[in-house]
């Protein structure tokens, strides 16, 4: 679990308590297999501040986020990430203490993976600095998906007007 932007150790427990709410869910897809490692973004839609949670070996993840917002779920994903579904957290009404959440995300991730961006410098077969970006984009989500099915990436095409 992470706070982006933000320092935890600043606050105490108890001021973390009465200013955010728990939330705990899962990760699976739509045939109910368990989703370890699946990155989830929480951001406000206003402030546009993100806190994000990593869902573990049960597939499961908690998270603190704040009251009074409304928050775009995403779930990391290779290169982009995806928009899930929007999630409100109401302010504490007086004599509440702290609420709690439960909720279940189920998806189908992508199979397909577009790298357009991904180009050797001429005549050679080497990569141009400016493919490591989009490279590194899709290395981050699969160090953390333990669950991925046998990758298989096909060229599609290559193309030069350079003789080799």
């Amino acid at each position: 679990m992470a706070f982006c932007g933000t320092s935890i150790a600043s606050y105490s427990q108890e001021d973390i308590l009465n200013e955010t709410a728990l939330v705990q869910g899962a990760v699976m897809d739509f045939d109910e297999n368990i989703k370890v490692g699946e990155g989830i973004i929480f951001e406000n839609i206003e402030s546009k501040r993100t806190f994000e949670a990593t869902s573990n070996d049960e597939a499961k993840f908690k998270i603190e986020l704040p009251y009074s917002s409304t928050y775009q779920i995403k779930i990391q994903g290779f290169g982009e990430d995806v928009n899930y579904s929007k999630f409100s957290i109401p302010a504490l009404k007086e004599g509440q203490s702290r609420l709690n959440y439960q909720i279940e995300i189920k998806y189908n991730p992508a199979t397909t993976f577009t790298l357009n961006k991904v180009h050797f410098e001429s005549g050679k077969a080497t990569l141009t600095r400016e493919s490591y970006k989009q490279l590194e984009d899709l290395l981050e989500p699969m160090k953390l998906k333990k669950t991925l099915p046998k990758l298989k990436l096909p060229v599609i095409r290559m193309t030069s007007d350079q003789k080799m």
